[in-house]
């Protein structure tokens, strides 16, 4: 696949997301539509995975899809209970919490280190954020409901990624793809059970529509290719993605239904672009400097 044709495809499948999610809520209850979202999923999947004649590796890597299930249930069954309080906008708004929370983990976690350019980059993305959406901060009388909700999703979600690299189960990423759409999809039918447990009537097709398109392209392509870069990047890059995200969610906007960018956009804009900016440029000095303060091997020359 390749990184940048990954990084691409996260992207596309993050900026379309949030609209798919509301699109799908309008006429299915929240664990209604999440939950045939991921069993669609996992279906896919599976077929994907019997072409490629790989299996799933339970004994191997279950505590790897156990790990990936906390994002792809836990942070994204919140997210669509979210979704009933706040605008689309505002959920790509707080995801871009992810990096902040991403860069703290991996230093916790994966003794990643943190350069002052990436902290910097990270102010640049939250300030940006926030002026790209200032507008849609102004909530409802339970729009603390989705703020709250979509905040813990947005640390939920790095954690889920950071514990997947920090297994590192010998898997491809197709394989952790479907095993962790699989663990999710069970917690998600147990989840509909209990919360709702009634079948979906008078279902709109645009819901329908919106449901097959975050299935297919959503859990299968969007999550392939996301676990195939949490393989390959270092935790820092990946949590780049919910910082271009937002930006490509307004220019959508702008173009396909007319939405005007207003100066504080534009603002936050630049502001987030500086941040990619300053994120791409701590990553690539942190690397340099450990490359130039490695210890020569000297083995060969003793031979």
């Amino acid at each position: 696949m390749g990184v940048p044709i990954a990084f691409a495809t996260v992207v596309l499948v993050w900026t379309t997301t949030p609209l798919g999610i509301h699109i799908s809520n309008e006429s299915l209850s929240f664990s209604a539509a999440a939950t045939l979202r991921m069993l669609g999923g996992v279906v896919l999947a599976g077929c994907v995975l019997l072409w490629l004649r790989q299996g799933l590796a339970l004994r191997k890597a279950w505590h790897s899809y156990l790990a990936g299930s906390i994002g792809v249930f836990g942070a994204m069954l919140i997210t669509y209970w979210s979704a009933q309080f706040i605008p689309s906008g505002l959920i790509a708004v707080l995801y871009g919490l992810a990096p902040v929370a991403s860069a703290v983990m991996a230093a916790l976690l994966l003794k990643e280190r943190v350069s002052g350019l990436q902290l910097i980059g990270l102010v640049l993305s939250v300030c940006g954020l926030l002026l790209v959406f200032q507008d849609e901060l102004v909530l409802g009388a339970e729009g603390y409901k989705g703020v709250i909700g979509v905040s813990i999703a947005a640390v939920l979600f790095p954690f889920s990624s950071i514990m997947v690299r920090r297994i590192n189960a010998p898997v491809s990423p197709m394989q952790q793809t479907t095993g962790t759409l699989l663990v999710a999809s069970v917690a998600y039918v147990l989840a509909w059970a209990l919360i709702d447990g009634e079948l979906p009537q008078n279902v709109s097709n645009r819901s329908i529509a919106a449901v097959a398109y975050l299935a297919a392209f959503g859990s299968v392509i969007g999550f392939g290719a996301f676990f195939y870069l949490v393989q390959r990047v270092s935790a820092a890059q990946v949590a780049v993605i919910p910082v271009i995200t937002p930006v490509l969610a307004v220019l959508v906007g702008a173009v396909f239904n007319n939405e005007v960018l207003g100066t504080s956009t534009l603002l936050g804009a630049g502001c987030i672009v500086a941040a990619v900016i300053f994120a791409e440029l701590g990553q690539r000095r942190g690397k340099q400097k450990v490359v130039a303060t490695a210890p020569v091997n000297t083995a060969g020359a003793d031979a």
